[in-house]
Order: C-alpha cells, then structure tokens, then sequence
C-alpha cells in the first residue's frame, strides 16, 4: 500500500526523533514556495534543521523502482547540477537509486495519489526538488558534493 499525503503522522528522522511540519517559506530560491515537507530540528543535527521528506505526492511517478519500504519511489532532481535521483517517498529507508540515462518519465509526469489530486506542478506550476536525507554509508560520500549534508541530507 502506497502512502496518502498529506501524512497522518510525521516520519521519524533517521536519528530517531520525529520530524516536524512545515511548509517552505517566501524566501526560497528553488520554487518551492508553499510546498508542504517535515524537518528535524533535534541538536543531534548541529544546531541545523535537517530535511526528512516532503509531504506531498510530487515526483513519485508511476514506473519509478520500488523503495525497500515498497512504496513507489520519489524523483528528485538536484537544483544546481540538475542531477536526478530516486528516494524512499516518506524518508523512511535508505532507498537512493540515480536515474538512468533515457528514463521516460520526469518528477514532473503523473502522480501516485487519489483521483482528481494531479501533480504539485500542475497545481502550482514548474519545480525542482531537493535531497532528502536517510542515505546509505557508501553513498554518503558520494552524494556530499552534490547536497551539501554530511550524510546526504539538505540543511535547510
């Protein structure tokens, strides 16, 4: 079963601490405003606010490989390098899988959700996504230069 967003209850950090909501503010450079995601703000994160995962159905497309959770992965695409990746939908696992050259589909294309509910895009035009958090040890180095995180995450 896939998850329905938004989410009933928050996800945990990968710390152990459940996320927070929160919506991203005016400020953001990345046409993200107003989009819906959960955050850790635990000192365990050096006194940053860590991303978790977003709280919405963009970028989870039919098609895209399934997560360890089994959940329909989320596309994301890296705002600087235009990098694109799949990810656990809800920051669950450590599900992280770069997208294969040719891929049909983009974070952009049809959504998993209810009938009617359309892609965050759709609803409030074009979108990049950003890193989500959660990733395994081997990858960790490798995705440092392309977030930012120390281990894969985007600090906010």
């Amino acid at each position: 079963m896939e998850p329905s967003f938004p989410l009933n209850q928050p996800p945990t950090c990968n710390c152990g601490h459940t996320a927070n909501p929160q919506t991203v503010n005016s400020q953001n450079p990345h046409g993200h405003v107003g989009r819906p995601y959960f955050h850790c703000d635990d000192v365990c994160h050096g006194g940053k606010s860590k991303f978790v995962s977003w709280n919405d159905y963009q970028g989870i497309v039919e098609g895209n490989p399934r997560c360890v959770c089994k959940f329909t992965s989320r596309m994301g695409i890296n705002n600087q390098t235009q990098q694109q990746w799949f990810h656990c939908p809800v920051g669950r696992c450590r599900f992280n899988e770069d997208v294969p050259d040719g891929y049909a589909a983009t974070w952009r294309d049809g959504v998993v959700g209810p009938p009617g509910y359309g892609s965050y895009a759709a609803q409030t035009g074009p979108r990049t996504e950003m890193g989500m958090n959660n990733y395994g040890a081997q990858l960790v180095h490798d995705r440092e230069e392309r977030r930012g995180g120390c281990c894969g995450c985007l600090v906010m």
